[in-house]
């Protein structure tokens, strides 16, 4: 595995936000980033990493927010306004989730 981290990788196009428990299970394994905090494997500081702690679903935005070079903020304060139900919990859900951060102008 290179050096890139896991939402480098997303931001690239060379893995899915939903591919993030197979990471943190390799870690917790030992398999990959032995020499790493998982939040740094993750490539998250610790704002963002304490936003996914607090709800998983908060990686696309987390991602979205990478790719566009945008405060977190901007795409996760309406996020956790929404109900539970109304979040991300599949890659169906997740483009969805895109559609109405574009609707919002949250994204380009």
């Amino acid at each position: 595995m290179s050096n890139m981290s896991f939402i480098d990788r997303c931001v690239r196009g060379t893995a899915l936000p939903d591919q993030i428990d197979d990471y943190v299970e390799q870690w917790h394994e030992g398999q990959i980033g032995q020499d790493l905090e998982l939040r740094e494997l993750l490539g998250m500081n610790k704002h963002e990493y304490a936003v996914w702690m607090r709800d998983a679903n908060a990686i696309y935005g987390i991602v979205a927010a990478k790719r566009t070079k945008r405060p977190i903020e901007d795409f996760t304060e309406d996020y956790f306004s929404m109900p539970l139900a109304a979040r991300a919990g599949s890659t169906d859900d997740a483009k969805r989730v895109t559609d109405w951060l574009r609707k919002l102008g949250k994204l380009d």
